[in-house]
């Protein structure tokens, strides 16, 4: 539609869902050839949508040279606000779906102390917004623990480190992140953009378990930097690696999901360097098929983390 039709009748323009899904294949898969694949339609139609759509904002959206477009700054900025429109489609139809559709009464869901402790309580307090009538079992325990859970069928999905053996399990990488040094206020790294091992030197560690993968990485680093790993504290948990720097007991370097809640009380969090991962997968019985709760609560818990990270 032509924008000066707009201006005779006062109604303000807007882009249509289908010009926004356009564009945002087109910026997401960069070429028109591709969009069009992944929309099922022809490359004249996302042509003739994204015109449509540049003659309705005034705005231009793709430069074309050569048989070539490239997104113009404008069209990059835009990403992120698209994005959270299909977000928000994704949330009103799951609702929709919710309530048309019978769901179980109780769902049953096991996770490490690091995500009980961070980014759990945020996705299951959106998650009963939109299934108030779903009872939720939650168990937080070690890997081992939750192997044992979901081979017995006690749960329906999990969330479990690295270490778990997901052996005769469904699984797949849930996240992976890179460690954070923490620091108490005002301590002499506080301000650094990264620290490493020999920055590290003499400081009293709060190291995790030894039965730890991540923890195993960073007695490598030290290793390898010619610096002596000896902490002065072991705990398996990122959480009272936290609270005992907040004591003033030591430094940690520790899982971002959950150092990062600790900001707010005072605590500095500072990339560690070399990269250190903290890495997760998220877990299903063999015979087990996630119904919609499943999948709505698995989606709100990887936006939590995005969040948190």
């Amino acid at each position: 539609m032509d924008p000066a039709s707009h201006d005779d009748t006062n109604t303000p323009w807007a882009p249509t869902l289908r010009q926004l899904e356009v564009l945002r294949s087109v910026l997401n898969l960069g070429s028109l050839s591709r969009a069009a694949e992944a929309l099922h339609v022809s490359q004249p139609s996302v042509t003739q949508t994204l015109a449509q759509l540049e003659r309705g904002c005034g705005v231009e959206l793709l430069t074309r040279r050569h048989g070539r477009i490239t997104p113009t700054p404008q069209a990059r900025a835009l990403l992120g606000e698209i994005d959270g429109v299909f977000d928000a489609l994704g949330s009103v139809t799951a609702r929709f779906e919710a309530l048309r559709t019978p769901q179980p009464e109780e769902l049953r869901v096991a996770c490490l102390h690091a995500l009980a402790a961070s980014a759990l309580p945020v996705a299951i307090g959106q998650f009963r917004r939109l299934f108030p009538k779903v009872r939720l079992l939650l168990m937080v325990e070690s890997s081992r623990a939750i192997r044992e859970a979901l081979i017995a069928g006690k749960i329906d999905f999990a969330v479990v480190g690295d270490e778990a053996d997901v052996s005769g399990l469904r699984s797949s990488v849930f996240y992976q992140l890179p460690a954070v040094c923490v620091l108490p206020p005002r301590h002499r790294l506080s301000r650094r953009s990264h620290v490493g091992p020999a920055d590290l030197e003499g400081e009293p560690l709060i190291a995790l378990a030894t039965t730890d993968r991540a923890r195993l990485a960073m007695e490598k680093a030290f290793a390898d930097a010619g610096v002596t790993w000896n902490p002065a504290i072991t705990t398996p948990y990122s959480q009272t690696q936290c609270e005992l720097v907040l004591a003033g007991a030591g430094i940690a370097i520790s899982n971002p999901v959950v150092a990062r809640r600790f900001e707010a009380l005072g605590l500095s969090c500072v990339a560690f360097k070399p990269e250190v991962l903290f890495r997760t997968s998220l877990a299903f019985g063999s015979a087990y098929q996630p119904n919609l709760a499943a999948q709505e609560l698995i989606g709100l818990l990887r936006q939590a983390l995005v969040q948190a990270g």
